[in-house]
């Protein structure tokens, strides 16, 4: 869901959610995020031919969310209830697409 938070979650078979610059998991690395870390969903996520299903979350960056499809994990789950983000970022939404941010189509 577009603006939807996210929680990391805590999982014996990985210590962190790696952040890639696309949605190809080998893009380059930005940085990794913890379980119990909460990121903001900024587009659609897209199932990968490889079972992999990744999102992009603001301000930048892809991470997957599950590999259930191919009998994986579950990396991060959607966070329902009260807005966790921190006071002031609630009604935040996505930042606009500058224009070479748009793809055709």
């Amino acid at each position: 869901r577009l603006g939807g938070a996210w929680r990391v979650l805590q999982c014996k078979d990985f210590t962190d959610v790696i952040v890639r610059e696309t949605q190809e998991v080998v893009s380059a690395e930005i940085r990794r995020i913890m379980p119990g870390d909460i990121c903001i969903q900024r587009g659609p996520t897209v199932a990968l031919p490889s079972g992999l299903v990744r999102m992009p979350i603001q301000p930048s960056g892809w991470v997957t969310v599950h590999a259930r499809i191919i009998n994986g994990p579950t990396f991060m789950e959607e966070v329902t209830g009260p807005d966790p983000r921190p006071q002031g970022q609630q009604q935040a939404a996505a930042p606009p697409m500058r224009f070479q941010d748009r793809q055709p189509g």
